[in-house]
């Protein structure tokens, strides 16, 4: 027995995930998610630079960039502004 035929949720007209479709076909089905942000290392060998140059133009704020904990995150958009000189 699952646990939504124990809660009596499988009574109520709303369809549950499981029900008709196995997991894999849930997960095949859904489109990935679109990144914003892309890692340090990653948005460094796409903009083409050393590591030194990368942390040049982030800290002048040529490029943005947010912090997550210890992690530096460089939107897209930062990079496609610097691309396109809108920096």
């Amino acid at each position: 027995m699952c646990l939504c035929e124990h809660l009596q949720l499988s009574q109520t007209n709303v369809p549950l995930p499981h029900q008709g479709a196995n997991m894999t076909q849930l997960i095949d089905n859904q489109d990935p998610p679109q990144r914003l942000t892309i890692p340090f290392e990653e948005a460094r060998l796409l903009v083409g630079v050393g590591r030194n140059t990368m942390y040049r133009l982030l800290n002048n704020g040529t490029i943005r960039c947010v912090r997550a904990g210890r992690k530096i995150l460089i939107p897209l958009s930062a990079i496609e502004e610097f691309i396109n000189g809108k920096h």
